[in-house]
């Protein structure tokens, strides 16, 4: 994650930026480091350059979501709810920045925790003959190694997917609607394409 101090060398809101930068990482429980720039050096980056002082970017974005203005050297102001106005932003704008980013930081993130879970449901479909002794024994020690014969496997099998593709439904507006529900839907049927 990319954050950035823009600020101008005389400016006297600086050192109330960076102090509700650094609270804002911790309470964040993030690593304290971000990239400062003087918006007057020579070195500077030209993306910079249309913020006021000081201006705090998560991810090349402005902690309030204003746009760079190109207005040239200009002190800045943060509305603190009604008619007051701060020379920082607020520990809760930068928070609320940081957590934001995190949470649309990257897709991949989420695939990549699910694949040991993919892996493992491959497991079965790769060991399965090795694994029908183990049924059978597992079935037969409680009375039920009948189940192992083909007639009793489609219908077992209809009603398990029955009950899984039921327990998306379950509740579904209080979690996230009817999507993930949709396609299990689709799939039990046979018309998923």
């Amino acid at each position: 994650m990319t954050v950035e101090l823009i600020y101008d060398s005389g400016c006297p809101n600086v050192s109330q930026a960076r102090a509700n930068l650094m609270k804002a990482i911790s309470a964040s429980g993030r690593e304290a480091s971000w990239i400062e720039w003087d918006r007057a050096a020579p070195a500077s980056p030209r993306h910079i350059r249309g913020y006021g002082s000081p201006t705090i970017l998560v991810h090349g974005t402005d902690v309030t979501g204003e746009p760079s203005n190109e207005a040239g050297s200009c002190c800045r102001l943060y509305r603190e709810g009604g008619d007051c106005f701060e020379g920082a932003p607020s520990i809760a704008q930068i928070s609320a920045a940081l957590v934001s980013h995190s949470a649309t930081a990257s897709p991949w993130t989420s695939a990549v925790a699910a694949l040991p879970g993919i892996g493992l449901a491959f497991v079965p479909k790769l060991a399965r003959p090795a694994c029908w002794p183990v049924y059978g024994a597992l079935l037969g020690s409680v009375g039920m190694g009948f189940l192992l014969d083909a007639s009793y496997l489609l219908p077992l099998t209809v009603a398990f997917l029955a009950m899984a593709v039921g327990a998306l439904a379950f509740r579904a507006q209080s979690r996230r609607g009817y999507g993930p529900f949709a396609p299990a839907g689709l799939v039990a049927t046979g018309r998923s394409q």
